[in-house]
C-alpha cells in the first residue's frame, strides 16, 4: 500500500536502474546521540505496540526517494515507517520501492548545525514525512539562534512548516500520540517518552516496567500474607475465646454438679435425720405405752383383793 507522499514522490522506472544507492557512509556517530537513541528506540517501539499494531521503528538508516539520484538521502537518527513489519532487515530503503514514507523521523543536532537547522527540515519536506523533531542537546551555545526542540509539521500545500521551537523540556508529537521530554543534563541527557494531557507520567522502560510489575506482584503478596495472617490471628483469637468460653461452662458445669451434689448430700443428711427422728419418736411411743402397760398392770395389782393369788 503506497502513501500519498510516496505516490507524489516517484513512480518507479521499469527499467533497470545502474545507479548505486550506498548504504552508509562511514562517518560513525557522535556518542551522545548512540546514547540517547539506545535509550529512546525500544521506548517509542513498546509506545506504538501498546497503542495499537506493531510498527517498523528504524536508526540511520539511508532513505532514498529519487530514482537514479544516490544523493537525495537522509538518515534519520530515529524514524518511524507506518506498513512496515517490525524488525524488518534492510540496508537502506527506496520509496519507489516500498511506497512508504516515515511517518516521524528525529534528529539530534551535531557539530555540523547549519545540516540540522537548514538542509535538514528543507529535505524532510522533500521527502514528505509528517513530522520531524529536531532535539539540539547543546542549544545553549546560542541562545539566540538555537533550540533544546523544534518541532515540524505538514501544513497541507504549505508542506512542512515549523510549528514549535522552544527551549522547555518537552513538546508533543502528534504522529507518536505521546511527548518527548528531555531528562537530565549534559552528558546525561535523554529523550523519554511521557504520557497524560500535559506530559508528565514517563512511559517506563523495560526495566522500569519489570520493576513496577515485580513491585506490585510483591505488595500483592504481602498485601495477601498480611490479610492471611490477620485472618489466621483472628481464628486463633476465635479458638481461644472458644477455649475460655467452654472452659468457663466446664467450670459452670463442675459448680453446677458440686451444688447438686452439695444439695442432694443436704437432702440426704434431711431424710436421715427424719428417720432418726422418726425412729426416736416411735421408740419413745414404745417406751410410752410399755411404760403406761406396766402402770395399769400395777395398778390392778394394787387394786385386787389381799391373800388372791396373782393370776398367771
Amino acid at each position: 500500500m503506497w502513501s500519498g507522499a510516496a505516490r507524489r514522490l516517484a513512480v518507479p522506472d521499469p527499467a533497470p536502474d545502474p545507479t548505486v544507492y550506498p548504504d552508509t557512509d562511514d562517518m560513525g556517530e557522535p556518542t551522545l546521540q548512540t546514547f540517547i537513541v539506545d535509550a529512546l528506540m525500544p521506548l517509542v517501539e513498546r509506545w506504538l505496540a501498546v497503542g495499537g499494531p506493531p510498527t517498523f521503528v528504524g536508526r540511520n538508516t539511508f532513505i532514498y526517494w529519487k530514482q537514479y539520484n544516490a544523493t537525495e538521502r537522509l538518515a534519520p537518527d530515529l524514524y518511524v515507517l507506518p506498513g512496515t513489519a517490525p524488525k524488518t532487515q534492510t540496508s537502506s530503503w527506496k520509496t519507489w520501492e516500498t511506497g512508504q514514507v516515515p511517518s516521524f523521523a528525529l534528529e539530534i543536532v551535531s557539530t555540523d548545525v547549519d545540516k540540522d537547522y537548514i538542509e535538514g527540515p528543507e529535505k524532510y519536506d522533500d521527502l514528505g514525512v509528517k513530522e520531524l523533531v529536531v532535539f539540539d542537546p547543546a542549544y545553549a551555545d546560542d541562545l539566540d539562534e538555537r533550540f533544546l526542540w523544534q518541532v515540524f509539521r505538514r501544513v497541507g500545500k504549505r508542506g512542512l512548516v515549523r510549528v514549535d521551537a522552544t527551549n522547555g523540556d518537552r513538546v508533543r508529537s502528534r504522529v507518536l500520540g505521546c511527548f518527548l521530554r528531555a531528562v537530565g543534563e549534559g552528558s546525561a541527557v535523554r529523550i523519554r517518552l511521557g504520557t497524560g494531557p500535559h506530559g508528565d507520567t514517563l512511559f517506563p522502560t523495560f526495566e522500569e516496567a519489570e520493576r513496577a510489575t515485580r513491585e506490585k506482584a510483591e505488595a500483592r503478596a504481602a498485601a495477601e500474607r498480611t490479610a492471611r495472617e490477620k485472618a489466621e490471628a483472628k481464628a486463633d483469637a476465635a479458638h481461644a475465646a472458644r477455649e475460655q468460653a467452654e472452659a468457663r461452662a466446664a467450670t459452670a458445669h463442675a459448680a453446677r454438679e458440686q451444688a447438686e451434689a452439695r444439695a442432694a448430700a443436704a437432702h440426704a443428711a434431711r431424710e436421715q435425720a427424719d428417720t432418726a427422728r422418726m425412729n426416736a419418736e416411735a421408740d419413745r411411743d414404745a417406751e410410752r405405752a410399755a411404760r403406761e402397760k406396766a402402770e395399769a398392770e400395777l395398778r390392778r395389782l394394787r387394786a385386787a383383793p389381799p391373800g388372791k393369788k396373782r393370776r398367771g
